[in-house]
């Protein structure tokens, strides 16, 4: 298997960038929102064969689909709708919402191909059939390593680990105020925020376990977000106090940083947001000699082109000081575990940028 490296972060950290930089470097194999369209079946335990594979692959995933149909989809999901095959109605491919059309302009054709190549296989572990399948998709674009890179995919050190004992990682971090600002206007954590007060409330995700009684046993603000009665309105306009997304932030960089203990430092890079809006030259070239590639000039040039300074600021829609307080008392405890986790990585001089 090709060299691979899994940008960590909480979501709305920059990680859509990077993705759209490496994307265009002739060498790299950017797989965009890869681990995270395949969410809850990403990391199953048990050995699979290529039929079951290719369905993880492919079976269109409830939350997704739901947003897709009531008009709240997520800006990243890159699928051309009109021209490709699939409809939110029929359902996409979760391979095909966000990482295939970020590699082809034809990502029905690729989907094919894969399709093609992959049920043939033998029953394996899944982390086999992700090497024998990045290892499919370098050849098919004539790439040399591969990076991942999906939104809030701190979730998923625990896999990841497990399946790539020899990956690296790079943690892309962010202000934890302005990226839980960012989730608070995106239709997927405000989404996420809901259900997981439906789950305290019924003992299930209403998502991967439907059923007709859920309804009778919700409040009217969760119960019209329900998949079989979503309101897609209601999902963008309920307020949601801003500290619950801080809370969120903290809880997935607090485990990321404990799970990523257990990984040697001299595979962890760090890469901070703002540092790439300050300097994306320099940061863009740091980052081709962590990929182990060389930095054309060429796609340099273009790369910074790709990044809108002041972007990462959020000063246009600044709350309030009080909310703004109860902020960054809610990102605290993410905070001090990036802090622990810079540190940890300063007495290794490779570890951090």
């Amino acid at each position: 298997m090709r060299q691979l490296t899994v940008v960590l972060g909480t979501g709305r950290c920059g990680s859509t960038l990077l993705s759209t930089v490496l994307n265009r470097h002739p060498r790299v194999l950017s797989l965009s929102e890869f681990f995270t369209s395949l969410d809850p079946d990403a990391f199953p335990v048990e050995e699979i064969d290529g039929g079951r594979f290719w369905a993880i692959l492919s079976t269109p995933r409830s939350k997704a689909m739901t947003q897709l149909r009531h008009g709240v989809a997520p800006a990243e999901y890159l699928y051309p709708f009109g021209s490709g095959r699939f409809t939110a109605e029929t359902g996409v491919p979760p391979v095909s919402l966000v990482t295939l059309p970020h590699l082809s302009d034809r990502p029905d054709e690729v989907l094919d191909e894969i399709e093609a190549a992959v049920t043939g296989w033998e029953r394996a572990s899944v982390a086999v059939q992700y090497a024998r399948l990045f290892d499919w998709l370098c050849d098919r674009f004539d790439r040399d390593v591969v990076v991942e890179r999906s939104g809030a995919s701190l979730r998923f050190v625990p896999g990841l680990r497990a399946c790539f004992p020899d990956a690296c990682y790079l943690y892309l971090d962010r202000d934890g105020s302005a990226a839980s600002a960012s989730m608070s206007r995106h239709p997927s954590f405000r989404l996420e925020v809901r259900v997981l007060e439906m789950m305290d409330l019924l003992g299930v995700d209403p998502y991967l376990s439907p059923s007709a009684g859920h309804a009778d046993r919700l409040p009217p603000e969760l119960r019209c977000l329900l998949p079989d009665r979503f309101d897609g309105t209601a999902l963008m306009s309920q307020p949601i106090p801003l500290p619950v997304f801080g809370m969120i932030w903290s809880h997935l960089v607090a485990d990321g940083v404990r799970e990523l203990d257990a990984v040697p430092t001299d595979r962890i890079r760090y890469l901070r947001y703002e540092d790439v809006l300050a300097d994306p030259v320099h940061r863009f070239r740091e980052l081709a000699t962590m990929l182990g590639v060389d930095a054309p000039d060429g796609w340099l040039a273009e790369a910074v082109t790709l990044v809108r300074p002041g972007s990462g600021t959020g000063r246009s829609s600044e709350p309030p000081e009080a909310q703004r307080r109860a902020l960054r008392e809610a990102c605290e405890p993410g905070t001090r575990a990036v802090r622990a986790l810079r540190e940890r990585l300063a007495r290794t001089p490779s570890g951090s940028s």
